[in-house]
């Protein structure tokens, strides 16, 4: 006797894998076609080809939010005006934080956070705890903290 998901298996698969490129959370997707987590676990263990199209899915799904990220950043949004409570019009805003992470992200060895040191410190960790010993215990009247 035949199991009767077998036949719906490849059906439900391509709905859960559209949800999952469509929302990018796999609990949402899970919930939008109504499946159970163990099942798409198992169904990622056993399918070479279905664990593909699930990386792929959440690549589409971050896909789609990094476009959206640029949108905002680049063209920006419209936030309304109020005026006595009624809308007089909008003023386009653009995120500078969005652009930061893009360029962060696309082209981190030219914008990547910088710390620049001067000189060298060699502290051996015996010395940091050293140091942190001298301070447990100590008077705080002493001034020597």
């Amino acid at each position: 006797m035949s199991d009767p998901d077998t036949h719906r298996k490849p059906v439900r698969q391509k709905a859960f894998l559209a949800a999952l490129a469509s929302c990018g959370v796999v609990g949402q997707a899970l919930a939008i076609v109504d499946l159970h987590r163990s099942t798409v676990l198992r169904w990622r263990k056993d399918d070479p080809e279905f664990a593909a199209a699930y990386d792929q899915a959440l690549e589409d799904a971050t896909d789609t939010l990094e476009s959206e990220a640029r949108r905002r950043a680049v063209e920006g949004v419209d936030e309304p005006v109020y005026y006595k409570g009624e809308r007089v019009g909008a003023v386009r805003r653009y995120s500078d934080k969005l652009m930061e992470v893009l360029l962060k992200g696309n082209r981190p060895d030219k914008f990547k956070d910088r710390v620049e040191h001067s000189g060298t410190v060699e502290v051996t960790i015996a010395e940091r705890l050293a140091r942190a010993r001298g301070r447990v215990g100590a008077d705080p009247s002493d001034g020597n903290q």
